[in-house]
């Protein structure tokens, strides 16, 4: 069996969903009713120093960790932070996880969310029960970091899984998780990314979800496409998380800078609120350009 690409596969469902080849119930989900006038802030991923964090070996002057990254994102500004998952350490995890916690308060640092890797395109089993296992794990520890929300992914569904069945596992298992995650207080945000870059996929998903503990990370440089600011654009009533991004990708992968202020509209006109969270993932050293980066989302978020 051939293994589509991303795009091949979003493309593949996508045409699947326009000639009605796959079941669609009544919408769970609706777009989010949201109030109040809280301000947007700003937030930092751990991914975005993710050289230093997972590809510097131990001992090398260059290596941090998470409470080096948490010190980093307070001396540039950012109000919050986003420690990702992959760098925690291996051992001692939760006592780590309360270091963290003090010195963000120390800080005046919020923890903004979480990120696991996971994979819900998994059918019944004893794979699908480890995964399942492994995301409550995470959900227990982001919890007690205060972490409300934590972003989650579809994966890649495994060769024997076609990609209609892919889509009803998501489904399935986002339930699961949210009702494991809603106990903490903590809502699961589907990210559009692997197979769910192309934006008709991601919300056939999200429109069969039915948990209030459920909503869709809004990342602004994962969708390949005509238009995507258009498909953030659809995308943003659903989002309780948001990525940004410091480039865009058109559907024949050429590069373009994103247009900050524009992303930031597309956020408000959705009446989205909570952190905007900045993924650094270009080339350039991030110690210069994360700081330079912040500054201008900032003047964004300034902006009325």
């Amino acid at each position: 069996m051939t293994r589509l690409t991303r795009r091949e596969a979003g493309a593949t469902l996508a045409a699947a969903l326009a000639a009605g080849a796959t079941a669609l119930p009544c919408s769970a989900m609706a777009p989010l009713a949201r109030t109040g006038r809280t301000p947007l802030r700003l937030s930092l991923s751990a991914y975005s120093l993710r050289k230093f964090l997972e590809y510097t070996p131990a001992g090398d002057p260059d290596a941090i960790d998470l409470l080096r990254f948490a010190d980093l994102a307070a001396d540039w500004g950012f109000a919050a932070v986003e420690p990702t998952s992959y760098y925690f350490p291996g051992e001692g995890v939760d006592d780590f996880a309360r270091e963290l916690k003090r010195r963000c308060l120390l800080l005046g640092l919020d923890v903004s969310g979480g990120a696991i890797r996971n994979n819900f395109t998994l059918p019944p089993g004893a794979e699908l029960d480890k995964e399942l296992a492994h995301v409550a794990r995470w959900v227990d520890l982001y919890a007690e970091l205060g972490a409300p929300v934590i972003r989650v992914f579809g994966g890649q569904p495994p060769r024997n899984v076609p990609l209609d069945a892919a889509i009803d596992n998501i489904v399935a298992n986002l339930q699961t998780a949210c009702e494991q995650a809603g106990r903490r207080g903590v809502t699961l945000a589907l990210e559009n990314h692997d197979f769910l870059t192309n934006i008709d996929v991601i919300l056939h998903i999200v429109e069969r979800v039915d948990s209030p503990w459920f909503g869709v990370t809004w990342d602004s440089g994962n969708f390949r496409s005509r238009d995507p600011y258009a498909d953030l654009a659809r995308l943003a009533p659903y989002a309780v998380n948001a990525q940004v991004k410091v480039a865009m990708f058109d559907d024949a992968g050429r590069e373009s800078p994103a247009d900050f202020a524009r992303l930031i509209d597309i956020l408000r006109t959705a009446d989205y609120r909570g952190y905007v969270v900045l993924e650094y993932e270009a080339a350039e050293d991030p110690y210069a350009a994360i700081p330079r980066h912040a500054e201008q989302l900032s003047q964004a978020l300034a902006a009325q």
